[in-house]
Parts: C-alpha cells; structure tokens; sequence
C-alpha cells in the first residue's frame, strides 16, 4: 500500500473509532435516562415486588453429563411459612403415602411460582415425570437461600 492510502485507511480507522466511542457514550446515557424514567414510575411497593424477581436462588444438581442450573425467584414469607409446613409433614409422612403425596404436590404447587428457570414450567412441574429428590432439593435451597437473602437483606439496611 501506498503511504497515502495508508493515512487515509487510519484516518478513516480514527474516525470510526471515534464514532464508535460517541454510540457508546450515547447508549449509556439513554440506558441511564431509562433507568430514570422507570424509577419515577415505581412505587415503593412496586419496588418491594420487583425485589421478589430479581433476586434468585441457584440450585445446582448433578446427572451423568455434569452439572446444571435450575434457578428460583426470593420466596415470600408466605411461600417460606408452607415450604416449611410441607418440609414438616414430609418429615411426618413416613408410612403414609397420601401425606407424602399432599406434601410432594405441595412443593410442586410452589416450584411453579417461584421457579425461573426457562422451559420448566407448571406443566412440567406439575407432571408425573420430575424426580420427587429433585422437587425436595430445589424447594429447600430455595427455602434456605430465601432465609439466608432476607439476612443478608436485614444486616445492610441502613437508618436514616
């Protein structure tokens, strides 16, 4: 290449540089002025129930291909009060299949809401086809990182 067309091609490469650098500038202060706009239109409770869906719980489980995901939203004190009710009679089922099965339903009943994870829906769920150890395992990390969250959540709140 000619010296000449060799300023010109990083004449032309500052400029898209430059370009570059302004969409970027322009990007973050729109995605800045969003973030604004949104907060004016929250109320505190609709902060309080964003809350809920943002902060999740990952439990990690194992087959024969290695280790997967399955994440669930922060549990309600209302969901955190049945999972234990259903972790409890669970515990007082032994010889009873139909309190073993009231509580199984009622763990898949929570999993429906709570659970995040794409493609594992109510009807997935709700099927006849999840491992009950799969069920009992998601439910109760949630429960215990719902209970760890809301300490954490305790210990940083500042007065004003």
């Amino acid at each position: 290449m000619k010296p000449e067309e060799l300023q010109e091609l990083e004449a032309k490469r500052r400029e898209i540089l430059k370009e570059r650098e302004a969409l970027k500038q322009r990007f973050e202060e729109n995605e800045e002025r969003l973030r604004r706009e949104v907060l004016s239109m929250l109320s505190v409770k609709d902060r309080l129930m964003r809350r809920l869906r943002t902060k999740t719980i990952k439990t990690v489980l194992e087959d024969d291909l290695g280790e997967f995901t399955i994440e669930t939203r922060l549990m309600t004190s209302g969901e955190r009060y049945r999972a234990l009710q259903l972790n409890k009679m669970l515990r007082e089922s032994e010889g009873d299949p139909e309190k073993y099965a009231k509580a199984i339903n009622g763990f898949k009943e929570l999993l429906v809401d709570l659970c995040v994870t794409p493609g594992l829906d109510e009807e997935f769920w709700m099927s006849d086809n999840v491992s009950d150890d799969v069920i009992i395992a998601v439910i109760l990390n949630t429960l215990y990182g719902s209970i760890k969250l809301v300490g954490d959540a305790v210990a940083s709140f500042r007065p004003k």
